[in-house]
């Protein structure tokens, strides 16, 4: 039988026997609260991570030759990817020296480049390449990384078309 609170005389009181709290409600507050710390750890890691990818120049530029020298002031000075050809009979590199000057075009534009390091095997008069560096101000191009594109199978053949010659493994996977 239940006694409803209304029917009780005035002024009495109601004793019950109190209850401590769970021991449970305490270490789910204690979670809660190293949860909230491990969060904001974990979004300023990434937060980090972030930040040093972009300082690492993980976003640099890409652009043609024809892009680049189309507006030149423009990109001076700025770490920039450079894609063209490498001109016929523009390549000068002194036996010994790790020193590659040599020009790169697309569409009729041209751009001076100069490059200190080793170059990769595919790197040649005719080839396709990227040119990672700073243009400067007098409008030559201070490479830092270049990586040669193979020729596609069209591009060797066009090449045989002009009398020119490939690498010979290039040429023998293009058939």
């Amino acid at each position: 039988m239940s006694i409803d609170s209304s029917s009780r005389p005035l002024g009495s009181v109601s004793v019950g026997v109190a209850r401590p709290a769970p021991e449970r409600a305490t270490s789910r507050r204690k979670r809660g609260a190293y949860g909230k710390w491990i969060g904001l750890g974990l979004i300023a890691l990434v937060i980090a991570l972030v930040a040093s990818t972009f300082r690492r120049g993980a976003f640099t530029y890409s652009k043609y030759v024809d892009e680049v020298m189309g507006q030149p002031d423009r990109w001076v000075g700025r770490e920039i990817r450079v894609d063209g050809m490498v001109q016929s009979g523009s390549l000068e590199h002194r036996e010994g020296s790790r020193h590659y000057h040599f020009v790169i075009e697309r569409n009729n534009r041209t751009m001076e480049v100069d490059f200190d390091g080793e170059v990769p095997d595919a790197f040649r008069a005719g080839a396709g390449v990227t040119v990672r560096g700073r243009l400067q101000r007098d409008h030559h191009f201070v490479a830092t990384e270049i990586a040669a594109r193979c020729p596609s199978k069209y591009e060797m053949q066009a090449q045989r078309a002009r009398g020119q010659q490939g690498p010979a493994s290039v040429g023998a996977h293009a058939r």
